[in-house]
């Protein structure tokens, strides 16, 4: 589930994502996603477009990832995303975030709640938008 701020108003949006991961050497993951596969419109001239994100997972430790991805939209320039997770504890974690193409950081928590169920928290720093909560889930069977 995604929640954005689109001219300061809320929307939300249910979206499919597919997924290739790949285990290239020990400590190492590289991925490929699409993201919205298809162009989806939800509502009236919002469309929402189909985005591809290639990405790697380098985990130097057992409780730290280190993650670097590029993400491209069709008509727009693409975007270079970092983050550092560091698990406290098997149920918390914390994240720290940036993304090149948009000037953003980030910064939050990941709760486990039952097996495979994670709720995030965070605040993403925007230059415009000023600090913006994010909340999200996450269930791996």
């Amino acid at each position: 589930m995604q929640l954005a701020i689109d001219g300061f108003g809320s929307t939300s949006a249910i979206l499919p994502e597919i997924g290739i991961q790949y285990d290239a050497i020990e400590q190492v993951t590289l991925s490929a996603h699409i993201i919205a596969p298809g162009e989806i419109a939800l509502i009236d001239d919002q469309p929402i477009p189909s985005q591809l994100e290639l990405g790697m997972l380098y985990q130097p430790s057992r409780k730290v990832d280190c993650h670097v991805a590029m993400r491209k939209v069709v008509d727009r320039p693409a975007e270079i995303i970092g983050a550092i997770d560091y698990r406290v504890h098997d149920r918390l974690g914390i994240h720290l975030g940036a993304n090149a193409g948009t000037g953003s950081v980030s910064a939050g928590a990941s709760i486990g709640l039952l097996s495979g169920l994670q709720l995030h928290c965070a605040f993403v720093y925007h230059e415009r938008l000023g600090a913006t909560p994010a909340v999200g889930g996450q269930w791996l069977p």
